[in-house]
Formats: C-alpha cells, structure tokens, sequence
C-alpha cells in the first residue's frame, strides 16, 4: 500500500499494487478489497462527500462516484501515460493531478475532463503518429 486516507475516525481507503483500493467503516480494525477495472499501481486517494478520486502508474486514472464504494478507470480522461502521485480537490469541482515530468493537470468539473498546465499530454501535436502510419493503426 501507498496512500492511506481518511475521511473521519471511522471511514478510510487506502491503495497499492495491481490497482488495489482497499475500505474500512471502523476505525481499520477490518477491511474490504473494492473492485475496479484498474491494472497498474495506485499512489494516492481521495474521497470528498460521494465523490472519489484515485491516480497512479502508466497515467491510471479512477473515480468513484458513490462516496467510494465502486471505482472505474477513466483511461481518456487525463491523456498522459505517466505516473501521477497526487490528487487534491479544493472543491467537489475544482481538483489538481500531479506527476512525473513535472505533470500538473486541472480540472473545474469534478474530475470529468482535465487540461494541462505542464507536462506531456499524448494529445499535443509532437506525440501524433504521422498521417499515414495512423491510417494504418486505425485499419
């Protein structure tokens, strides 16, 4: 595990390897694994209110929309495939990612889409497959 956290005396998630995301309701006496369609590490996460965000290697990406009882990889959201060690939101829809490289990302809407503020994003112009070699990838 790398990330412990809590959101009272009793509410806590923590996560690691092979994308576990792990819950307890008292205190840390016991826990329960949660599913998630994640594969790689988990660094860091976060749950304010019925919102949860969870961020890590290979630019894993996941959020929880029931105060963190289920999680689902959001793979286009942030389009970097570089580790992310960070994620705070100031607000249910204001949060910040941060990573390697010097990645910083932001969103305003609760976490649905994200825009760089530094760092590699596959998207820019310089990482595009030319023209003819992504006709091929697409047939």
């Amino acid at each position: 595990m790398f990330c412990i956290y809590f959101t009272d005396k009793n509410n806590g998630w923590a996560c690691g390897l092979d994308s576990t995301i792990i819950h307890t309701t008292d205190g840390g006496t016991t826990w329960e694994e949660l599913p998630n369609d994640g594969l790689d590490p988990l660094y860091t996460v976060y749950v304010k209110g019925n919102t949860g965000w969870a961020v890590g290697d290979k630019g894993s990406y996941l959020l929880s929309t029931d105060g963190g009882k289920t999680w689902k990889l959001q793979p286009k959201a942030i389009k970097s495939k570089l580790w992310f060690r960070d994620v705070f939101f100031s607000s249910p829809e204001k949060g910040w990612v941060t990573g390697a490289r010097g990645t910083v990302v932001h969103t305003t809407d609760g976490g649905k889409t994200w825009d760089f503020y530094s760092g590699f994003s596959y998207e820019f112009e310089g990482f595009q497959l030319p023209e003819e070699l992504e006709a091929r990838v697409v047939e």
